[in-house]
């Protein structure tokens, strides 16, 4: 599938999905659970297309009685697509998940997104450059989670923040990540091992993560020049 997109503030309930050929632990031909769509393949370049400046709002329109749409959904996404400038406001289920491919992304907002701000499993192994989360409405879920096997993913300057408490990371099962410098202020639990999964499976800044870490001496991301994050309609 290829297709560019240069969008901005669109309120849509079903988000943005979109299924490449690239690898997952899901398997080649599986079934994504949104729509029945068919995802996954061989192909770690596989190109997708390009999309930038998407602003996504109040995304989040029921799938079943235990599903919502993601505000982006990438399954199977690979190297090839282009992926800049993206941001997730007020949806009612992840702001961004990544369902195994290698898929990058660059300069991410996701605000008040009620469960997962970025969400991964199967095997993900793209890097994120700059991302910024904002929690400011209680109940949500975290402002990370990984799940299943770690693909290893990276994280370059991440910002997380809330006023409500809360999650900031979340690893399930044998999930990890490495990530470079990371701010996280106001949350109750940063680093949270759901499933006892080894914390040497997360580095931070070089080194295995620990519990206790405040992980709050890196560099803020600045969005002061991210004029695009809350485009009017």
């Amino acid at each position: 599938m290829l297709f560019l997109l240069h969008l901005q503030a669109l309120e849509i309930g079903g988000g943005l999905t979109i299924c490449g050929n690239a690898t997952t632990t899901a398997g080649v031909d599986a079934t994504a659970e949104v729509g029945g769509f068919i995802y996954g393949g061989t192909n770690d370049a596989d190109n997708s297309g390009s999309v930038k400046y998407l602003v996504l709002k109040g995304t989040g329109a029921q799938i079943n009685s235990e599903s919502q749409y993601n505000g982006v959904s990438l399954y199977a996404v690979g190297t090839g697509t282009t992926l800049e400038n993206i941001s997730v406001i007020n949806g009612d289920d992840d702001g961004i998940e990544f369902f195994g491919g290698t898929a990058s992304v660059t300069n991410i907002y996701l605000e008040n997104n009620s469960d997962d701000a970025v969400d991964w499993t199967e095997g993900w192994n793209g890097t994120v450059t700059n991302t910024y989360i904002s929690n400011t409405v209680e109940g949500f879920s975290t402002a990370f989670e990984g799940d299943k096997d770690n693909g290893n993913p990276k994280f370059v300057n991440v910002t997380a923040i809330s006023t409500v408490g809360g999650t900031a990371l979340q690893f399930k099962k044998t999930s990890g990540a490495t990530i470079t410098d990371l701010y996280l202020s106001g949350y109750d639990t940063n680093i949270d091992m759901k499933d006892d999964g080894p914390l040497a499976n997360v580095i931070i800044e070089g080194v295995a993560a620990t519990t206790t870490d405040a992980y709050n001496t890196g560099t803020q991301v600045d969005i002061s020049t991210w004029t695009w994050i809350d485009a009017s309609l």
